[in-house]
Order: C-alpha cells, then structure tokens, then sequence
C-alpha cells in the first residue's frame, strides 16, 4: 500500500503494518488505520502516522523513555476491548504515549494519563485513560535536569 503523506512524502508499507483502531485516537476519531513510522535518526521519537488522512501524524514515544517508573492501571473493559487481559508480556504490546511539541522545545508536553495501546498480535490499538493518578495529560517532555543540562551546554 502507499500514501503521499505531508511529513514523509511518498510511503510505502504492507497492509499487515496497518493498526486499526475502532475508535480513532481523541480528536481524531474518524481516523481508524494508522502506522507506526521509525526513524533511527529521530530516536527515541516515533511517529503515528494517519492512513485515513496522510496529512495527520502524531509525534509519539514510549512512556518509559519519560518516566522508567511509568505504570498503567486499566480498567478491566480496556484490557478486554484490547485483547491484553495480561499486560505483563511487554512482547504482545506497546504503549506510545503523544507528545505535544510547542516552539519552544523546553515547554513541549507529553500526555501520560491516556496512552496508546497497540496490541502487537492482532494489530488493534486504542488509546485508554489510566485509572492511576500519577500521570497528566500535559506532563513536560524533559525533566528539569535534562533542561539544566541543556542551558549549560548552550552557556558554558
């Protein structure tokens, strides 16, 4: 399959690549087929990349790469619409968390409170409200210490 996308130009992916999700992803509920695009250039960042509309792409990353702590409580219903009644094999899933750049790179967001989850088997996704409140939807990008670290190297 191929689509001409605004941010990649020219895709070309198999259709096995292709994510469905039922319910779109909040604020873009009528997209319901994604692909997940990696660049090693870009790492740790990925990019969610809209099938339906190829103008649309999510910046996304793994919560983890946030906050190695991260930990998702889901309401049982979730884990069932998802086919992961057992979250605890990380082989059969991943959780991609959208990230929210400003023009300003230090005041960039990422929303931990509602992650993306894509069941890796069947390749449906969905994104789901933690039922834990140790995340918001506007958590800063980079901690307070990389953002040092960077103020330093620009003013030795």
């Amino acid at each position: 399959m191929k689509i001409k996308t605004r941010n990649f130009g020219e895709l070309e992916f198999p259709e096995e690549a292709i994510i469905d999700f039922e319910e779109g992803i909040v604020g873009f509920s009528s997209l319901k087929r994604w692909i997940v695009i990696e660049n090693p250039e870009m790492r740790p960042f990925k990019w969610l990349q809209s099938v339906d509309n190829p103008e649309i792409a999510l910046m996304v990353i793994e919560p983890r790469l946030i906050r190695a702590d991260y930990k998702m409580i889901i309401a049982a219903e979730e884990h069932k619409k998802i086919k992961l009644e057992n979250l605890g094999n990380e082989k059969k899933w991943i959780a991609l968390c959208v990230i929210v750049v400003d023009n300003n790179i230090e005041d960039s967001i990422v929303n931990l409170k509602a992650p993306i989850i894509i069941n890796l088997d069947d390749r449906k996704g969905r994104q789901v409200i933690l039922l834990n409140d140790d995340y918001d939807v506007e958590e800063p990008l980079f901690s307070r210490e990389v953002l040092e670290m960077k103020r330093e190297r620009e003013n030795p």
